[in-house]
């Protein structure tokens, strides 16, 4: 369970909420970091204040589902995903109240999120959000008779097991 700093409690106990977000999309070389209530220095990064806001997020073990959007009105943001491509790219996104600032208040929602691509209007730009997980197949789906993998060891072949030797044989 995790402890609340006194800044994020009185932030969170006060009458208005102010919460935000922090988006960090892994590009190369340059990642992008905004943050969605004003720029502001955290972690040692500089987070530049933009139109970003989260929808759908929904998080569970090795899965992650949502969308990043970006406001386009100065089509500066279609420029930057014409230009690099979000599918694969590492995203972290974290929730934070803009009244609790310091390095332990925001807390990390999406620590392992790679881009699903992006949608381009004229208004926003829409980025898929998944687990890194999620296309990755296990030795289960490839290691099979058709990727020339052999569920049986071969006749004569020797285990040592606590010091003694066995020595396979097959029937014919």
């Amino acid at each position: 369970m995790r402890t609340l700093s006194n800044a994020l409690v009185t932030a969170l106990g006060g009458p208005v909420q102010k919460p935000a977000w922090l988006v960090y999309i892994g590009f190369s070389p340059t990642p992008l970091r905004v943050s969605s209530f004003g720029t502001l220095s955290w972690n040692g990064q500089t987070w530049t204040a933009a139109d970003v806001d989260v929808q759908g997020l929904k998080i569970g073990a090795l899965e992650v589902s949502g969308s990043i959007v970006f406001g386009n009105a100065d089509n500066a943001y279609s420029a930057v995903f014409l230009n690099n491509s979000p599918t694969d790219v590492p995203i972290q996104i974290w929730g934070y109240d803009a009244g609790a600032t310091a390095a332990a208040d925001p807390v990390l929602l999406v620590p392992d999120g790679v881009g699903a691509g992006a949608s381009i209007t004229e208004r926003q730009v829409l980025v898929g959000v998944r687990d890194k997980a999620e296309f990755m197949l296990g030795p289960r789906a490839t290691v099979s008779r058709e990727f020339g993998f052999n569920s049986l060891l071969p006749a004569g072949k020797v285990l040592v097991i606590n010091g003694i030797s066995f020595t396979l044989e097959r029937k014919r």
